[in-house]
């Protein structure tokens, strides 16, 4: 599956950055976090990592020509696992029962009957704390 990774917003007000250098050429096989490319904006230098493993296709600028934020850099063909490049992820199955839900809060407290309650609502005082 092909996968075009953006130039992220390296920084405030930062539109466009210039390559300065690619670390990889289409056919080379790149891991996650391996560097890719170090741009050069008004503001710094930086190398930007990959953030997926995979095959690079295409590079979409040559050294010393602007990229915009927000616009491709180069395309990647995705691997999932290691196990060669993603044709189509298979459709995820719903399981269909109710999650088991445990609990460790404490159990309820033990109310009195509610003719107990209106009886002795007047001599006793409710519990409660301020709020936090």
């Amino acid at each position: 599956m092909a996968f075009e990774f953006i130039l992220p917003d390296i920084g405030e007000g930062v539109v466009e950055a210039e390559i300065q250098r690619w670390f990889v050429k289409p056919g080379d096989e790149v891991q996650e976090d391996q560097p890719l490319v170090e741009v050069m904006t008004d503001k710094a230098t930086v190398t930007i990592p990959s953030p997926r493993r995979g095959r690079v296709t295409r590079l979409l600028y040559e050294e010393g020509q602007i990229a915009r934020v927000h616009h491709p850099l180069l395309e990647l063909e995705l691997e999932l696992d290691g196990v060669g490049p993603v044709q189509q992820p298979a459709p995820i199955e719903v399981a269909t029962a109710a999650p088991t839900v445990t609990s460790t809060a404490a159990p309820p407290a033990r109310t009195a009957p509610p003719a107990a309650t209106a009886a002795a609502a007047p001599q006793q005082k409710p519990l409660a704390t301020p709020a936090v």
